[in-house]
């Protein structure tokens, strides 16, 4: 070579060179001077792989893609989008990113673009990969819809005094309205009742949770798309209240009667287990125990004294207590 440049070819892609140089005159050849890093043999990378528009909102737009096949030789640095209203010419950047996916925000609604994106590597860029198709800037209609699958058979049981949650994924476009109902009471937050819904969840708790509040809880959610409601039923258990009544007392003996009543009205949310019957004699404050276990609503009570008069109660029980 006798020029200051020189064209090395035949390289293999990707593979790093190390070069030196020696001046050479009649006497001989000169002492090298060679460089301190290597030299990779590259070129502009091939464009990235498929271009889809992921999702759309009133002003933004979500791309994503797939790495080009090749990269050229050397790593993938970053990539280039570029976006231009259909109908025009000019290309213009749109913003740039090392990720495999970018939003473009800052569009107008209901005007449609056309999407592009470029590879970069250390030799330049790639050559542009174009999405199928354009497309107009707009939020879609999706109906609301609500995830119930966490909640086994759409029942949730809850100990009275605790607290339970009704969780439930949610989803729509536009992001829809959220109502709750217990029944037919709209509910709304109290120091008991709290409601926090996002984009794509809905959570109702309740603290301190008494039988009223058993029942079936509605939520409806509601966009311009449509309306829908979902159903879960709470069921609070815990202690019966009292048996109904009157107590009707029947067959009076000397020494013994009948008692007869009915079954509480709220079995605190689970089976009667059985009853406790008791007496107190007339002119005392202290009352005895009849009979612990009553499985029946009616019990004949015995080894009763003649002329004493007698008050009688009756409690029901179940798994919760008395």
């Amino acid at each position: 070579c006798t020029r200051q440049i020189a064209k090395v070819t035949d390289l293999a892609e990707g593979v790093p060179y190390f070069y030196r140089v020696a001046a050479e005159n009649e006497y001989g050849v000169g002492e090298p001077c060679e460089l301190t890093e290597p030299v990779v043999a590259t070129e502009e990378p091939a464009p990235p792989k498929r271009l889809d528009i992921v999702d759309t909102t009133r002003s933004s737009v979500v791309l994503a893609w797939l790495k080009p096949d090749h990269d050229g030789g050397s790593r993938i640095t970053s990539y280039l989008l570029e976006m231009k209203q259909k109908g025009t010419e000019v290309w213009r950047e749109a913003g740039q990113t090392k990720q495999l996916t970018f939003t473009v925000e800052g569009l107008t609604e209901n005007n449609e673009y056309e999407f592009r994106v470029r590879a970069k590597n250390d030799a330049g860029y790639s050559q542009p990969r174009e999405a199928f198709s354009s497309v107009i800037i707009k939020e879609p209609q999706i109906e609301p819809t609500a995830d119930l699958s966490g909640i086994t058979k759409q029942l949730i049981t809850c100990k009275a005094g605790s607290s339970f949650t009704i969780d439930i994924p949610i989803s729509g476009r536009p992001i829809p309205k959220v109502a709750w109902k217990l029944e037919e009471m709209r509910l709304k937050e109290t120091d008991r009742v709290t409601i926090k819904t996002t984009k794509d969840r809905t959570t109702l708790t309740v603290k301190d949770s008494m039988r009223g509040d058993s029942g079936k809880y509605y939520l409806t959610l509601e966009n311009t798309a449509g309306v829908k409601t979902f159903t879960v039923t709470v069921i609070v258990i815990g202690r019966p209240g009292p048996v109904t009544r009157p107590i009707e007392i029947s067959s009076v003996t000397a020494e013994s009667c009948v008692l007869s009543w009915k079954e509480p009205e709220d079995d605190g949310g689970t089976d009667i287990t059985n009853y406790i019957v008791e007496k107190r004699e007339s002119g005392t404050t202290a009352w005895q125990l009849v009979n612990s276990s009553v499985k029946r609503t009616q019990i004949k009570v015995t080894h009763l004294t003649k002329y004493m008069e007698y008050t009688f109660r009756v409690s029901s029980e179940n798994r919760f207590g008395v």
